[in-house]
């Protein structure tokens, strides 16, 4: 009877995970890697289970973390059966952490957190200024077309003598 009784709770242990494997929570979103500082961002969040069937949540939430560590709860709004959308100004640059947590009941739940790199638009510009401005340019550039141009100079000034 103990052998009977032990291998019907390995069985049962065993089959948890097979029974919560198909109840996972799932997203797809539109959350960007890379926006302009100063911009203004339309993020959409689906969620579903494996299958992509939209589930209806019993709690979702999200948070932003600024480049200051400074977190704020966002409200959602809600668009659809498991779809939530919110727009946020990524007012200065540096990175901002976005965390999601969803809960359904009978699912596992679900948490990530997303970087999204708030940057300049001209950034590239303000490397070129530094790269123009850097000693390793006057040595390799300014300076041997300068020695060049007052080379051809002083040599055209003794070709007319």
């Amino acid at each position: 009877m103990r052998i009977l009784a032990v291998s019907l709770i390995l069985l049962m242990i065993s089959a948890l995970p097979a029974y919560y494997s198909d109840k996972r929570i799932l997203l797809q979103h539109s959350i960007p890697e890379k926006v302009e500082a100063g911009s203004t961002v339309l993020i959409q969040l689906q969620f579903t289970d494996e299958n992509g069937v939209p589930i209806e949540l019993d709690s979702v939430s999200t948070e932003m973390t600024d480049p200051f560590g400074f977190k704020k709860t966002i409200s959602l709004d809600k668009a659809g059966t498991g779809r939530y959308m919110f727009t946020w100004t990524f007012s200065i640059e540096g990175a901002y952490y976005l965390t999601v947590r969803a809960n359904k009941y009978g699912y596992i739940s679900y948490s990530s957190t997303f970087l999204i790199d708030a940057v300049k638009s001209k950034a590239y510009l303000e490397w070129l200024w530094a790269f123009l401005n850097s000693p390793s340019f006057f040595i390799f550039v300014i300076m041997p077309v300068s020695t060049f141009l007052l080379y051809r100079k002083v040599r055209g000034r003794k070709k007319e003598k």
